[in-house]
Order: structure tokens, then C-alpha cells, then sequence
């Protein structure tokens, strides 16, 4: 039985894959406290599906990076239990169609990402850099964001839509790999996409 996480996006969700090839899904709100209703879901789905987890995905954004941290340790924490692999795949994959899509959003501190299904991580581009990639990417490509783009640099006439990655879609992302790719990302340190290192003020002097 595979169970995936997905707790960077607004809504968060998590499911598993019975063995019978079935979804059992839970989604619920994101908010600051996203590790009570988390274990709360997973109980629910491991008291209605009690066979053992074989694998664990977790989403690793971009998104809320807070998020995915809760997510990830709470992965880890039952692969101990149950010995079973964990491995984080960018929240990208888990989209409908991701090969379609062009995903951007805000970095904030005037930075902007970019990441489609020829990157595993996002690219991060200053306000000129990232104007200039959206002008030559392939018009025909279905742009999309995690979060209201009002604040992104954007040629008026483009069409941006909401989207949020799920944990099911994770599950059937997984389930399109080979068993070579499955078990390179199983071997790969698992970690949140971290977009920007936070800014330090420097200390002033004492003198």
C-alpha cells in the first residue's frame, strides 16, 4: 500500500493506494496548525485501509515550506514504523496533466519562479529574467499557480489558472515511473524545495 502527502498546497490532502488498486483520499484545510488535522487523516485512512504501508510520498512544494516540513517528518516518523522507503517529489507532480502545465509563482523578495515537467525543482529569476522567459515561453502552454498572481509581473493578456496539487496525483505520478526512477528518488535525501535562503538582518555594531 502506498501513502502520499501532500500538506505544501491549499488544500491539503493525503492518500493511499489499496492493494486492490483503489483511492482512499482525505482533503482538508492548510492552515498553521496543518500537523493536527494531518494525523488525525492518516489515522482515519490507516484505520480504513490497515494493510502495511510498502512506500511513502510526500510533496516537497514549492508552497508553504512550513507545510511540507510537517509533512516530511510525519512521513519519516511512520516509515520507521512500518520500515518502508520515503521520497519527496516536487508538488508539480502533483498536478493534473503536469506535462501540459507551466507552473510560476512569487519567491518572494522580487524574485519568481518557473518550473515545468523538464525541471525537477523550480527556477528562481529575478523580475527582468523572469519577464523575459514568460515572453518566450511556448504560447500554447497552460500556465499556472499555486497562489493569486496579482503581484507577478505579467503580460496583461496571459491566462494564469489557481490550481492545487493533491496527494492522489502524487500516487499516480509515482505509478508512471519506471521501477529504476522509483528507486533513485527512494535513494535521494529527502528534503522541501527551499526557494530562497531567508534574509538575515546583519547585527549592528556595538561601537
Amino acid at each position: 500500500m502506498i501513502l502520499a502527502i501532500e500538506t505544501s498546497a491549499e488544500p491539503a490532502s493525503v492518500s493511499i493506494l489499496q492493494e486492490n488498486g483503489t483511492f482512499l483520499t482525505r482533503v482538508f484545510p492548510n492552515n498553521n496548525n496543518v500537523n493536527v488535522p494531518l494525523a488525525d487523516e492518516i489515522k482515519s485512512l490507516l484505520e480504513a485501509s490497515p494493510a502495511p504501508i510498502s512506500q511513502i510520498l510526500v510533496g516537497s512544494g514549492p508552497g508553504s515550506y512550513s507545510g511540507a516540513r510537517v509533512g516530511l517528518a510525519t512521513a519519516e516518523a511512520i516509515a520507521i514504523v512500518h520500515s518502508c522507503p520515503v521520497a519527496t517529489i516536487p508538488s508539480f507532480y502533483g498536478l493534473d496533466t503536469p506535462t501540459e502545465k507551466v507552473l510560476i509563482g512569487d519567491a518572494r523578495r522580487g524574485a519568481y519562479f518557473l518550473q515545468d515537467h523538464s525541471m525537477h525543482t523550480p527556477k528562481v529569476y529575478t523580475k527582468d529574467e523572469f519577464s523575459e522567459v514568460i515572453t518566450a515561453t511556448d504560447p500554447s502552454s497552460q500556465f499556472c499557480s499555486f497562489e493569486p498572481t496579482e503581484k507577478l509581473p505579467l503580460p496583461a493578456h496571459l491566462i494564469v489558472q489557481i490550481v492545487s496539487a493533491s496527494a492522489e496525483q502524487l500516487i499516480r505520478y509515482w505509478s508512471s515511473l519506471t521501477h529504476s526512477a522509483q528507486n533513485q528518488l527512494n535513494q535521494q535525501p529527502n528534503e522541501v524545495v527551499y526557494l530562497r535562503p531567508p534574509h538575515i538582518t546583519k547585527a549592528k555594531s556595538p561601537f
